[in-house]
């Protein structure tokens, strides 16, 4: 059976020398805790490695992941560096605008803030729908950059208005 398990606790009592797994230089008082979920779990200490298998679920805040494999790679000082996501990721980054990326792969570089989404990558909000080759993610700014783009945005009907008509003859066919 799978047990929830709370990653902030689990980092706070077995290994103590990772430090604080929100952005550098965050104190603390500001982390939020991270709740992880996986059949299995792996840690060493001495590589900086900890791995999660089988239908691993990360909640913090308004994230959730949800993916096959998830490994993490912590600094010297203790801090995430990095996060390998394998095995049909979804990843909710925020339910209340319905933000939703999915992929069959994904990299998270902690130093740049870039998500970067492989394997038929898809981001989803509302009826908007991006897809391509590759998806990049920048979690710091919001950007997306998407490679071999298709899909369908939604937006206001893009009228042009002349000068001296009202808007509604400008589109009037003569």
């Amino acid at each position: 059976m799978r047990r929830p398990l709370c990653l902030s606790a689990f980092l706070t009592v077995v290994v103590p020398t990772l430090g604080v797994l929100s952005c550098p230089g965050a104190s603390r008082a500001e982390v939020t805790p991270i709740e992880v979920e996986a059949a299995r779990m792996e840690f060493d200490r001495k590589a900086g490695v900890a791995r999660f298998e089988g239908e691993v679920r990360v909640r913090q805040a308004d994230l959730e992941l949800r993916c096959a494999r998830l490994t993490a790679t912590y600094s010297k000082a203790g801090e995430v560096r990095t996060l390998e996501i394998e095995g049909g990721l979804t990843v909710t980054l925020d339910a209340q605008a319905g933000l939703t990326a999915r992929a069959a792969r994904a990299t998270l570089d902690r130093a740049t803030g870039e998500l970067k989404l492989s394997g038929e990558p898809e981001v989803v909000r509302g009826k908007d729908r991006l897809r391509g080759e590759h998806i990049v993610l920048f979690t710091e700014t919001g950007r997306i950059v998407v490679e071999g783009a298709r899909g369908v945005v939604h937006l206001p009907r893009l009228r042009p208005t002349l000068p001296g008509l009202p808007p509604s003859a400008a589109t009037r066919a003569p």
